[in-house]
């Protein structure tokens, strides 16, 4: 009996380590593996930035706004004013106008809502039929853009007029809502700043929009950028492309630090997205390892003995992790990346200075 019971024991090991492998290890390794392109093209591009912002302090020649200096020509300048436009930008549909760099119109649409973790149509609903929302409205938001826009005596090009971002709320004149077409106008109501669109804004009902519109510009903004006779190009250098604008007034040494901080964001939200991907498939990993422990050899078994599969994952991913990133950057700032490569020795080595844990 108790050796049908050991045959049987072996014969269930066998079939479930491939199991294993397909369900966890494969997985796993996947994840691990895509960790270290993500972390590597996330850290170039970082340096990247890095590079160019060092580099344009250094090159960068502050300008006046309201005199083109022809030995300028083909340097990167720096150039500060008030970015305008002679277009009047018109919204073909609802006839708003504005003497703005951009108008935006946006729309929004009053519809049911369901309390639950996840937005989902309402056909999903409990109670579906009870409350139907509308389609999609009949109007989507857009955004038009003038197409010459100027620096005191310069002309932005087009990289520098989309990068204008700083919108305010658009009042609308007493007449707006006359100029609205008559298929509009018979269910529209005039707001400071748009349109409601229903019966009664005081109770809108489902199916009823709101349509807003906000503008951008005149405004005062910092560029920095090649000079081509009185057009403003982005600067193509040996690092890559320079091609920075800023709302407000910056300094030379301001608007590059300005840059990089605008950047931070992604580029440390991708190294805790590549730091969890790396993470993740070192669990699913060392999970199925660790658990069959006691059959394999010394150094899994010590290792079981010390930590779970997550701690262990975590300890390891964290030092991979710093080990890319110092790799980058050890060129550029190798006492950065010297540092980095001390924290990762002192990860590896939490793992062995583990104490070992006890059962219960």
């Amino acid at each position: 009996m108790a050796d049908t019971l050991d045959s049987e024991s072996h014969t269930l090991s066998q079939t479930e380590r491939p199991r294993r492998l397909y369900r966890w290890v494969l997985p796993g390794m996947a994840l691990f593996l895509a960790a270290f392109p993500l972390l590597f093209w996330n850290e170039s591009r970082a340096l990247g930035q890095y590079r160019r912002s060092g580099e344009g302090i250094l090159e960068v020649h502050p300008v006046r706004m309201d005199h083109i200096d022809p030995d300028m020509n083909g340097k990167l300048v720096h150039v500060c004013g008030l970015a305008i436009t002679g277009e009047t930008l018109r919204d073909p549909v609802f006839g708003v106008t504005a003497n703005a760099v951009k108008l935006r119109r946006r729309v929004e649409v009053y519809q049911w809502r369901e309390k639950t973790i996840r937005p989902i149509p309402s056909s999903e609903f409990q109670a579906a039929a009870e409350h139907p929302n509308p389609p999609a409205p009949p109007y989507a938001a857009r955004e038009f853009t003038a197409k010459t826009v100027t620096l005191g005596a310069y002309t932005l090009s087009q990289p520098f007029i989309e990068q204008i971002d700083r919108f305010r709320p658009l009042k609308l004149d007493r007449e707006a809502l006359a100029r609205l077409p008559a298929d509009i106008r018979w269910d529209a109501r005039r707001q400071s700043d748009g349109f409601f669109i229903g019966d009664d804004p005081e109770k809108p009902a489902v199916g009823d929009l709101r349509v807003t519109f906000q503008a951008a510009g005149p405004l005062t903004v910092t560029v920095v950028g090649r000079q081509a006779g009185n057009l403003l190009l982005p600067y193509l250098s040996d690092k890559g492309m320079i091609s920075l604008l800023r709302v407000g007034a910056h300094s030379v040494d301001g608007v590059f630090p300005s840059a990089r901080e605008g950047h931070a964001a992604l580029t440390w939200g991708l190294r805790l997205g590549g730091f969890a991907l790396m993470f993740l498939g070192l669990a699913l990993v060392f999970a199925p390892i660790m658990r069959g422990a006691e059959t394999g050899g010394p150094f899994i078994r010590g290792l079981a003995a010390k930590a779970d599969p997550w701690l262990l994952a975590f300890l390891v991913a964290a030092a991979l992790s710093f080990a890319v990133i110092a790799a980058v950057w050890f060129v550029v700032r190798p006492i950065l990346a010297a540092v980095l490569l001390g924290a990762a020795v002192a990860f590896l080595l939490g793992v062995r200075m583990l104490p070992e844990r006890h059962p219960g």
